[in-house]
């Protein structure tokens, strides 16, 4: 079982998420569940809150409120990728974020996610980043953003981690 495997879990930290309804409903008994034996294995629980469908955009204040509830239920995290969403569209309504199926992001919707995350969890202030960012390890490419773009993205990346 699923618990069980968690047993032997060696990690820091646990991410988890949860977008559709059913999910969304039962997060909070999914954490206070896994909670335990993410912390019993030397982590920490982490929620990972996404962002709905395009068919539900209007959703994203019940996906952030489940979200943090199970966070805060557990002391756990809450790493708040949909606020930043949110965020990056207050300064862009045409920023391209969702992808063409409507529920999975593009490329620069991954990048504001796994900024949130980054900022989050190294407690970071992203708007002092670079506009290209070079990884440090081997085979990896590097991202490059317009300079616009970048602050955008970043100051917008920063708002929702601040804000939650």
């Amino acid at each position: 079982s699923c618990l069980s495997e968690m047993e032997t879990f060696q990690s820091e930290m646990a991410i988890w998420e949860a977008r559709r309804k059913e999910a969304l409903a039962a997060i909070r008994e999914w954490t206070e569940t896994f909670a335990p034996v993410i912390r019993g294995a030397g982590g920490e629980p982490a929620l990972y809150m996404v962002w709905p469908s395009r068919s539900r955009l209007f959703a994203f204040d019940e996906v952030r409120t489940s979200c943090l509830n199970a966070a805060e239920a557990v002391g756990g995290r809450f790493l708040p990728a949909g606020e930043a969403w949110r965020e990056v569209w207050e300064d862009d309504p045409d920023a391209d974020l969702l992808g063409a199926d409507g529920a999975h992001p593009t490329p620069l919707g991954s990048f504001v996610a796994a900024l949130t995350i980054y900022a989050e969890l190294f407690e970071e202030d992203v708007t002092v980043l670079p506009a290209e960012l070079t990884p440090s390890s081997t085979g990896l490419q590097s991202i490059s953003l317009p300079e616009e773009i970048a602050v955008l993205i970043y100051a917008a990346v920063q708002r929702g981690v601040t804000k939650w």
